[in-house]
């Protein structure tokens, strides 16, 4: 087997991962909230156990109709939605602006082909939707995005940086709109991380 590292962004999404993978199998180390956490520590992990191949795993917010509850997402990019500026015409992404790339592609994704997933870009917030037209905002935005995080991207961008090939592998685990209207499985969605982990890791051994 490669030498894997995988992020968490917290400890219940690692205990998840531990659920798959021994210590001897996979360095499982926690990659903190939001993205720029996520950059810092994914680097500083990648530099320590310079591993083949970098995965985030961790539970998400899908966007309705994309996906429902206990369904995984295997991100085909992960993307900073809500870094570049605002203007007159709309949202500019770094990309246009001039500032270097919002979306990094996901050159791991192929190994977890043909597994009970979705394959579907997953954006990175700062801030997670909790309107309807936060919702729809983003979902017009990336019409083909499966839904949201905080991490993916920031830690895509150390894994690019550290020329390792990444991907980001979401369980849902709440569907985006209103905030006090959402309903979450946590517990569910963390199971079927574990399951696709196990699929993936019995394909690789």
């Amino acid at each position: 087997m490669k030498s894997i590292l995988i992020v968490t962004a917290v400890e219940k999404e690692r205990e998840a991962v531990r659920r798959v993978f021994a210590e001897s199998e996979a360095a499982v180390e926690l990659c903190g909230f939001g993205p720029a956490e996520s950059a810092a520590r994914t680097m500083k992990a990648a530099l320590t156990h310079k591993p083949d191949v970098i995965i985030n795993a961790g539970i998400a917010g899908a966007f309705p109709g994309r996906a429902v509850i206990g369904d995984v997402i295997v991100g085909t990019h992960s993307i900073f939605a809500d870094l570049g500026a605002e203007s007159e015409a709309g949202f500019l992404s770094t990309d246009e602006l001039g500032f270097g790339t919002s979306a990094f592609s996901s050159e791991a994704a192929a190994q977890f082909a043909e597994l009970q997933a979705h394959y579907l870009p997953i954006l990175t917030v700062s801030t997670a939707a909790g309107t309807e037209s936060r919702v729809s905002e983003l979902m017009v935005r990336y019409p083909e995005a499966g839904g949201e995080a905080m991490e993916g991207a920031g830690a895509a961008h150390a894994a690019l940086i550290c020329g390792i090939p990444f991907v980001e592998i979401r369980a849902v685990s709440n569907i985006t709109g209103p905030r006090s209207l959402q309903k979450w499985d946590i517990e569910q969605a963390l199971k079927q991380l574990s399951l696709v982990l196990q699929q993936w890791k019995e394909r690789v051994e």
